[in-house]
């Protein structure tokens, strides 16, 4: 988890806003506890709080990158993880492209000017990214289909845009709950109706999310102009003796790549196994092809009246094989004071 910030400003004025930045960025820094970094020009100010996962000693962002003719033509800010950075890169270095990192990163953006606004097609992972084209006087900005990033936009009263992962981020920015418009009374009726603001609504009335599998490009003094790229099908396949197993083969392999990809990382991968199916087979995928030991955590509450709660299951101890078991005891007044200590 990383948190990003972006702000365009319409006249030019972007470098006089820094400390504002600097200011926001501090709203979002228990997203990101190992870096801070800003990038600013004539147009566009960026702010990052880098969580480390991939490429820790490199990679640092805001990051700059361009083709050898224009090196620091683009800037951009990611949060997320991209799975097949990997293959991307090699697909990406046959192509011409040169890179300075081993990260995930380079890849976006190297991608975005190869293929365009098409790159979001080819990216496999979860993201919310913005990248500014200093050449085009642009900013393109996507977050992945099924939105496991987030990413808030909001318009100053100057005309400027500001993108950021945290909402409280926006709110900084815009001066507190009564600038940003109070609460959207419709956003209330559905939270209180529905228990959450659907998308791309939030609870202030000035503050909106740019939407899952959906992209957006802006310009300066104009507002973002959003295109949804990803809409779920589920087409009906149907289900007979004959292609029971070739099914079952289909689901495990899906199943075992996804596992190897998400396990690409330069620092310990774990995982909670709450006993259930799929944290189960998740963890035996991890320890049958991981390659390295990892860690699987368990945490129990106490008391725990309820069935399910005590030791773990065979089904728990067979698929932590070859994992590092570690059942964590908390009573519920010490979780309660662990949150407060830590947020």
């Amino acid at each position: 988890m990383c948190g990003l910030l972006g702000l365009i400003t319409p006249d030019g004025s972007a470098r006089t806003h820094e400390a504002r930045v600097l200011g926001a960025m501090g709203c979002q820094r228990h997203r990101g506890p190992d870096e801070v970094g800003t990038w600013v020009d004539g147009d566009m100010a960026f702010g990052f709080n880098r969580l480390s996962i991939i490429d820790i000693s490199h990679s640092h962002q805001p990051l700059r990158w361009g083709p050898p003719e224009q090196p620091d033509r683009y800037a951009l800010v990611f949060n997320g993880e991209i799975y097949n950075y990997v293959e991307l890169r090699a697909e990406l270095t046959a192509l011409g492209a040169t890179f300075a990192t081993e990260g995930d990163t380079e890849a976006i953006v190297a991608g975005y000017h190869q293929w365009g606004q098409d790159v979001v097609h080819r990216l496999r992972g979860m993201f919310a990214f913005l990248i500014w084209d200093t050449q085009e006087k642009t900013v393109f900005g996507a977050r992945d289909p099924f939105g496991i990033k987030p990413l808030f936009v909001t318009r100053l009263a100057d005309g400027a845009v500001a993108f950021s992962s945290e909402k409280k981020a926006l709110l900084e920015m815009l001066g507190g709950n009564a600038a940003a418009g109070g609460v959207d009374p419709a956003s209330l009726q559905h939270y209180l109706t529905l228990q959450y603001v659907p998308e791309p609504e939030t609870i202030h009335a000035s503050i909106r999310r740019l939407e899952s599998g959906s992209y957006a490009t802006v310009r300066p003094g104009s507002a973002p102009s959003v295109t949804r790229y990803f809409s779920p099908q589920f087409s009906v396949r149907p289900f007979t003796d004959a292609t029971r197993q070739k099914r079952y083969d289909e689901i495990a392999d899906v199943l075992s790549d996804s596992v190897a990809k998400h396990m690409r990382a330069d620092v310990t991968v774990g995982s909670f196994l709450s006993g259930g199916i799929d944290s189960a087979t998740i963890v035996a995928l991890m320890a049958a092809g991981g390659g390295r030991p990892g860690r699987c955590h368990r945490v129990l509450l106490l008391p725990a009246p309820r069935r399910g709660h005590g030791p773990a299951r065979p089904r728990r101890r067979r698929a932590a094989r070859g994992r590092r078991h570690r059942p964590r005891l908390r009573r519920h007044g010490r979780v309660r004071q662990r949150h407060r200590h830590r947020a």
